[in-house]
Order: C-alpha cells, then sequence, then structure tokens
C-alpha cells in the first residue's frame, strides 16, 4: 500500500485522536455540558454499580442548574443501589437527596436521608463523606435558625478535616461556621472564620469557596453597617455566579443586593435584583429564598405605593412560612437527641463491611472520563483498522 492509500485511515486517526485529547482536557478542568454529557452517554450502557456511580456523579453536578432533574437522578440511584445491595451508592443517593431538598426547604425529609447516609458512612468508615453529610445537616439546622446546633455540626466537619488533614473540608468547615455566626447577627466572629476559610480556599485554588467567601464578608460588613463595602462584593459576587451558571447561589446574591438597596432606599434597582431573585428561586423551589424575597418585594412595593402588589407579596410570603413551619412540625428532629436519631436509621446490612477495604475504589470523576475515552479510543483504532484493510485490498 503506497502513501496516497494510507491517507485517509491515518487522517482518521489523527483526527480521533485530536478530539480525544481535547475532550480529555475540558472534561478533566471542570465539569461542563461536555462532561455532563459524556457520562449521560456512558449512561445509556452501564448497568449496576456502575449505573448507581454514574446517577450519583449526575445529580450532584446538576443540583447547581435542574434542581428536579439532580432530585429524580438521585432517586434512580437509591433504589437501585437498594435492589443490588450496594451501600456505598446508597449513602451517595441518600445525601445527594438531603443536600438536594434542602435547596427545596424539605428539611425533615432531607434529615431523614442525610442521617441513613451518615450511618452508613460511620460503618464503612469514610471520614471525608461522614463530613460531608455533616456539613449538610448543619445546613438544615441553619434553615431552622437553630444556629448553635449548626454550628455544632460544622464543629464536627472542622474535627474530622483536621483529623485526615484533608485541606478542602478544613476550608468548607470554617466557611460554613462563618455562615452560621452570619446568620446568627455575630459578624465580628463570622468575619474571623472567612479570614481561616480563605487560608484554604486559596491554597487550593477553590474558586467557589473563595467567592463564597466574599458573600458572606459582604452580609457581615451589611450587620456591621459598611453598606457600600458590602454592595461592591456583593454585585462581584452576582455577576461571578451569574457567568458561571450557579444559578442556586445566584438567588442568593439577588437577595442580598435588593436588600442593601432596600435599606438604601434604591427601590428600583431594589425591584429589579429581588424580581430576578424570586424568580432563580421559585425555578429552583427554594421555599425559604421564596420567602425571604417575597418579604423583601412585599417592603419595596409598599413603600412606591404598589398596595395591591405589596399585599399579594405578602401573601406569598405567609404561605411558604407556613409550608416550612409545617415541614419542621413534622418531625421534632431538631431538639432530638443525635443518638436517637442515628438509632432510628440503624442500617442492617451484613455486606458494609466487605467494603472497608474498598474505599480507595470509589468511581470518581476522572474514573469516568477514563472509561468514555477509552471506549473513543477503541472506536477510532476499530475505524481506521477497517479502513487500513479496506485500502489494502483494494490495491
Amino acid at each position: 500500500m503506497n502513501k496516497k492509500n494510507l491517507k485517509k485511515p491515518v487522517l482518521i486517526l489523527f483526527i480521533g485522536l485530536c478530539l480525544i485529547t481535547t475532550l480529555f482536557t475540558s472534561l478533566w478542568a471542570q465539569p461542563s455540558s461536555n462532561y455532563i454529557d459524556s457520562l449521560q452517554q456512558v449512561l445509556t450502557v452501564s448497568e449496576g454499580k456502575q449505573r448507581v456511580d454514574l446517577l450519583n456523579e449526575l445529580s450532584d453536578l446538576n443540583s447547581r442548574k435542574e434542581l428536579n432533574e439532580a432530585i429524580t437522578l438521585a432517586k434512580e440511584a437509591l433504589q437501585l443501589s437498594q435492589k443490588i445491595k450496594y451501600p456505598l451508592g446508597q449513602a451517595y443517593a441518600s445525601y445527594n437527596l438531603g443536600h438536594h431538598l434542602i435547596s427545596q426547604g424539605s428539611y425533615s425529609q432531607a434529615l431523614d436521608y442525610l442521617f441513613v447516609a451518615l450511618k452508613i458512612y460511620e460503618q464503612v468508615d469514610v471520614a471525608i463523606k461522614k463530613a460531608q453529610v455533616l456539613r449538610a445537616i448543619g445546613h438544615v439546622y441553619n434553615g431552622w435558625q437553630a444556629h448553635q446546633k449548626a454550628v455544632e455540626y460544622y464543629k464536627q466537619q472542622l474535627k474530622i478535616g483536621l483529623e485526615i488533614k484533608d485541606t478542602a473540608t478544613i476550608g468548607s468547615a470554617y466557611l460554613n461556621l462563618s455562615y452560621a455566626f452570619v446568620q446568627s447577627k455575630k459578624p465580628n466572629r463570622a468575619i474571623q472564620f472567612i479570614d481561616e476559610s480563605l487560608k484554604y480556599s486559596l491554597a487550593t485554588q477553590d474558586t467557589l469557596r473563595i467567592i463564597i467567601a466574599r458573600a458572606n464578608r459582604a452580609d457581615a460588613y451589611f450587620q456591621l453597617g459598611k453598606r457600600k463595602k458590602a454592595l461592591q462584593l456583593l454585585l462581584e459576587v452576582h455577576e461571578w455566579y451569574k457567568n458561571h451558571y450557579y444559578q442556586d447561589y445566584e438567588q442568593y446574591a439577588c437577595a442580598d443586593i435588593a436588600g442593601v438597596y432596600l435599606v438604601e432606599n434604591q427601590l428600583n434597582n431594589a425591584l429589579i435584583y429581588a424580581t430576578k431573585g424570586y424568580l432563580l428561586a421559585i425555578n429552583s423551589g427554594s421555599k425559604p429564598k421564596a420567602k425571604e424575597i417575597s418579604d423583601l418585594l412585599y417592603k419595596i412595593h409598599k413603600r412606591k405605593g404598589n398596595t395591591s402588589k405589596a399585599l399579594h407579596y405578602l401573601e406569598k410570603s405567609r404561605a411558604y412560612q407556613d409550608s416550612i413551619l409545617n415541614d419542621q412540625k413534622k418531625n421534632e428532629l431538631a431538639s432530638q437527641d443525635l443518638l436517637r436519631l442515628l438509632e432510628k436509621y440503624e442500617v442492617e446490612n451484613k455486606s458494609l463491611k466487605e467494603y472497608r477495604a474498598t474505599n480507595e475504589r470509589f468511581k470518581t470523576r476522572r474514573n469516568v472520563i477514563g472509561i468514555f475515552i477509552l471506549f473513543i479510543l477503541a472506536f477510532v483504532l476499530v475505524i481506521g483498522f477497517l479502513l487500513y484493510r479496506n485500502n489494502k485490498f483494494n490495491l
């Protein structure tokens, strides 16, 4: 076969390898839409534990934009993991469901799933995953305005991070503690934890946590009466969230900005951001944030003299508040002891012990990327070989 006959298969192989390199680079760098698409493609041919892991990964990634889709994926992962007796998959799915339900304000239901995940991770001794669950439980108590209880769980997260020397976990815990103190109107204490969190976030170049720290600092400044500094930070934070499609965080920034503008009596600007935040909250199903922004819209319209609109949002606020209170009353979990909760969610699964030795084999994002790239590479090589053989026979 001469050089001319070799050109076509070689060209195809070269293009294929270039595509693989480009895909590998983009997917390794960040959870882009291309990465999510690649996971979905692999999902169509996966089954068993691999399918559970992919469903959980997709559920986690979708939580930023499509919360209802994220919940659907987590539920499928939970059902399949229970069916095939895969405790680690069940724990991850339970954690995902709990985390997503917190965003919607379904706190008691979220806590149910989170304590299932916590018990499994305790039995298989996965410290870093246990820390993530403790963080989420802290978020539940923050949502219930039980800030001291939230602090207890964030401190447990911090303790684990220090024990295993995991920089990301330590930074996350300090950041969560700062938020709890902002929520409990202790801005100076919050700033201390913000500064601590930044030491770790900067070390790991965790841009998202750096931005969240900036948002927490803005809230602390606002409470200290430094409104101009707070507004400047919040506008920067909002722009970053918007440009990076963090819609779940963007609604928080919109609410904070609207709150500052309201205090400054810049009602038109307050209305713009409150309206945008309200739509984001409705789209994500976040009852707590929708309630908070309904309050803002009520106050804005009242000041502007729009009585009918003010009453509309007042009614909305009360409806969301009733829903949140009813959720809290379903289970008086906020006042129960941790040991009692753990007893309720005792996981009886004899196969748990065998997973202790396999913790390092968690299906991570890079594992999935590797499988997908190998699949594409094999496909390109087969096509190249067939073209080569075809050209050879045509000589």
